[in-house]
Order: C-alpha cells, then structure tokens, then sequence
C-alpha cells in the first residue's frame, strides 16, 4: 500500500522548497513526510497547458502562461495530447533530448541542480492541457 501525495510544484515535491537567502531546501509536506515514510509514498505532479488556477493566497484567478518550446507541456500539447500520466519510472535519461527537457522545465524556480529532472522532484506527472479553477458556492 502507498499513500499517493498530489499537489503542483514546490508545495508538494521530495526535495522541498528552494531559498536563495540559505542556498538550500526548505522542508514541505513532501520532504517530511518523505523522511519517515518515503518507500510508502508515490508523489505525483499536475501540469497544466493552458487555461487558468486560483491562487490560493488571494484567492484571485491566474492565466497560465504559455509554456516555453523547450518544456515539456509545450511537448505534450503541440503532439496532441490533451491528458496523460507519466510515470518518472518509465523515462529514458539517456536521451539526452528528454532529460535536458525535463531539468529546463523545473530550473526557473530554484532547481537548478536537478541531474535527474524533475524525477527528484516526483514519482510522476499529470498533464491536463486545459485546466480551470476550482469553484464552489459559500
């Protein structure tokens, strides 16, 4: 049995946040709870193409922006593909065209240093080309 963690980006990855001001990682729910419990665990990422998110901080909605022609999304979505899951098992990294691909689409926060692209971040990935944001009624 595994418990399955979800989340998008730095809130939810087993290596935690990046801070500049220490030159490390800052632990997350992930990275914690990785400590005691990492072979019980599959961490699992969405990646949106396009559409919009609700910043949960202010609670306003965001537009994605476009994803670069280097990234992954941009990959998935240009080949037509509107939703799929990527298991971190199943990459090949000695291509070297999907492993550069994988450490420029998560390098522009803080994981600069990812040799083995985002599989040091997660087990695997949802892509979802269009997402929209949750809403509910108060």
């Amino acid at each position: 049995k595994k418990v399955i963690v979800w989340g998008h980006y730095v809130h939810l990855n087993k290596k935690g946040k990046p801070d500049s001001n220490v030159s490390e990682y800052v632990d997350n729910l992930t990275s914690l709870l990785g400590k005691q419990h990492s072979n019980e665990m599959y961490v699992a990422h969405f990646l949106g193409g396009v559409g919009k998110f609700t910043n949960f901080m202010n609670m306003k909605e965001v537009v994605i922006k476009p994803p670069k022609k280097t990234s992954l999304g941009y990959h998935l979505q240009t080949n037509g593909i509107t939703s799929t899951f990527i298991d971190a098992n199943d990459i090949n990294l000695d291509d070297k065209e999907i492993k550069n691909m994988m450490i420029r689409d998560f390098s522009y926060s803080g994981y600069n240093s990812l040799s083995k692209g985002w599989k040091e971040l997660w087990d695997g990935i949802f892509f979802i080309k269009t997402i929209t944001p949750v809403t509910y009624k108060k």
